[in-house]
């Protein structure tokens, strides 16, 4: 289990966007059931700068985001439920 940040990102308008380590890029495309971005990273670039990025290429440059740390699952495929943290970006 990969210890790095793989991420899906929603925004209100556009496709999911989903933000993945390189070396994961390959077999998530395989996987991917539904239409999707792919945007993967580098171990010397920031993950969340990417997702960042990916939202100004959308005209997205201001505004809040959320997100939630899902708690190590072995053998399902659902993350926690609950309300997550808040943070600024610009």
């Amino acid at each position: 289990m990969s210890e790095r940040l793989l991420a899906l990102v929603l925004a209100r308008k556009g496709d999911p966007i989903m933000v993945v380590p390189a070396f994961e890029e390959g077999r998530m495309r395989e996987k991917l059931q539904f239409a999707a971005e792919v945007r993967a990273w580098q171990e010397d670039e920031s993950p969340t700068k990417i997702a960042a990025m990916a939202l100004a290429d959308r005209g997205i440059r201001t505004g809040a985001w959320a997100w939630k740390r899902p708690r190590r699952l072995l053998f399902r495929s659902s993350a926690e439920n609950g309300a997550g943290n808040r943070m600024r970006f610009r």
